[in-house]
Order: C-alpha cells, then structure tokens, then sequence
C-alpha cells in the first residue's frame, strides 16, 4: 500500500506519510507532558527522557505512520489543546503523532 501525504488525503485505515518533523509519543498523556513545557529547554528536558525510556521520538519527514482510530485531543497545560493521530509506524511502534506532522493545514491563515 502506498503512503499519502497530507495533502493527499491521510485517512483513518491509510498509510500516511510525514510531512514534517514530528513528535510521536506511546500515550497521549506522555505527549501531553512534552507540550506542557515551555517551548526551549524545559520541553527539550522532558522529550530527552521521554526518549531516553524509548517513550517518545522524534519523527522525521517520509515516514510513514498506518492510522489507526480516530484523532485524539489532549490539552496541555498552558498550552492550545493539540490533536493526535493514533497509529502505528513502519517499525511497529504504536502511539500517537501529532496531527500537524501528517495532516498538511487547511483554511488556516498563516501566523
């Protein structure tokens, strides 16, 4: 099966290709721990420990991530709530990516 890209119509069941480097998490409550963080070294220190325990990763453009239920919500403390797409990547892991790493921006003015 071929991976789409964000603007191609990533959808629940579909192979989904990155389209921009990302956070992947295992639990929604794990990402919700990074984004609680101010962004800079606070937030570096939570994610380096995170990753340290092989919780959390860094996901880079081209991967591909297999969608698998649909997107979840987290609120951050601080922080705008953020979406998650469940699912699993090419590896196995399963987890959560952020939806703005697979799931290109519509009608959103730029900032």
């Amino acid at each position: 099966m071929q991976p789409h890209s964000g603007a191609e119509g990533c959808h629940i069941g579909g192979m989904c290709q990155v389209i921009e480097t990302t956070l992947f998490c295992r639990t929604p409550q794990q990402m919700a721990a990074i984004l609680s963080q101010r962004p800079g070294p606070a937030r570096k220190q939570v994610l380096t420990v995170l990753a340290a325990s092989g919780d959390c990763r860094q996901i880079v453009q081209g991967e591909t991530l297999q969608w698998t239920a649909p997107i979840a919500t987290v609120q951050p403390q601080g922080e705008a709530m953020a979406e998650l797409v469940p699912g699993t990547l090419a590896d196995g892991t399963a987890g959560f990516l952020l939806k703005d790493g697979v799931i290109a921006r519509t009608g959103i003015a730029a900032r």
